[in-house]
């Protein structure tokens, strides 16, 4: 195991969180991933299912809530020892390709 993890905040609706996700499921990094989504919704006429990734991705919008995330794609690093070493708001392809590089 590396000695980062990443917690990865997505949305359903959010274009580039697709392509997140695809560069995780593909990527060949050394980094510890968990993605976060919100619950699917009710009453959406979307068709939403989620893929088999090789990383765990958890839907809930209360745990979400409490991180206070309001921007999505979000990437939070957490070092070896627990503790917030970086927040990344992402606003481009090339920032998140070093991102999810290490």
């Amino acid at each position: 195991m590396g000695s980062v993890t990443k917690l990865v905040f997505l949305s359903d609706h959010c274009g580039s969180c697709y392509q997140v996700l695809d560069m995780l499921q593909h990527g060949t990094g050394r980094q510890n991933y968990l993605v976060l989504k919100p619950d699917r919704p009710k009453d959406s006429s979307m068709n939403i299912n989620d893929k088999q990734y090789n990383f765990p991705l958890i839907r809930s919008t209360r745990l979400m809530n409490s991180f206070g995330i309001e921007k999505v794609p979000l990437i939070i690093s957490i070092s070896q020892g627990g503790f917030i070493t970086e927040i990344h708001d992402l606003k481009d392809t090339e920032e998140l390709t070093s991102i999810l590089a290490g």
